[in-house]
């Protein structure tokens, strides 16, 4: 991976060089420098899963479990950040390489309840990293996606941090 970044002191004058910067610059700081960078040194410096929080909770024959606010990191050296404040994907079905017009909710001081539904069986409960575009198509927001999945065929390579197994009944309550 190349990393690279706009150089903004002119080397010639020894001086910050003038004009305003460009969206073209920012792409080039953000996109691969900053982010690259930050990656790198995430998984470098941590293994990939739960760093703090994120602990699961449910009660016997409830239709939904608690997730508490935490921080993660995927394989990648992404951080996952389900924060007060902040927003998360919940939609099982939304395509996860298409950022806009998903469906968001936001995220309360003791986390998110996550319904399981109709869901059966064995199930993980996993957190991705997301982001979503805003409304006005300016801003991304970082939206991690928490799921539901088989356990039947799931490959644990990363991407998606397991944060509980659930047993479901057939009413989608927790056993």
């Amino acid at each position: 991976m190349t990393m690279m970044r706009t150089e903004y002191w002119n080397r010639s004058t020894n001086t910050v060089r003038g004009g305003p910067t460009g969206h073209g610059e920012s792409l080039t700081d953000m996109e691969s420098y900053l982010l690259p960078l930050d990656q790198t040194r995430d998984s470098s410096l941590h293994g990939w899963g739960v760093a703090r929080g994120l602990a699961v909770s449910a009660a016997p024959g409830a239709t939904s479990v608690q997730v508490s606010t935490g921080t993660a990191v995927d394989a990648s050296g992404r951080v996952i950040a389900l924060a007060e404040g902040g927003l998360a994907v919940v939609d099982p079905d939304v395509d996860p390489h298409q950022p806009q017009n998903v469906p968001t909710v936001p995220v309360g001081a003791d986390g998110l309840a996550i319904s399981t539904g109709t869901a059966t069986g064995d199930r993980f409960l996993t957190v991705t990293w997301a982001e979503v575009i805003g409304e006005n198509q300016l801003v991304l927001f970082h939206a991690p996606w928490l799921r539901l999945q088989p356990t039947a065929g799931f490959q644990d390579s990363g991407d998606q941090i397991v944060l509980a197994l659930l047993t479901l009944d057939a009413g989608g309550a927790d056993d």
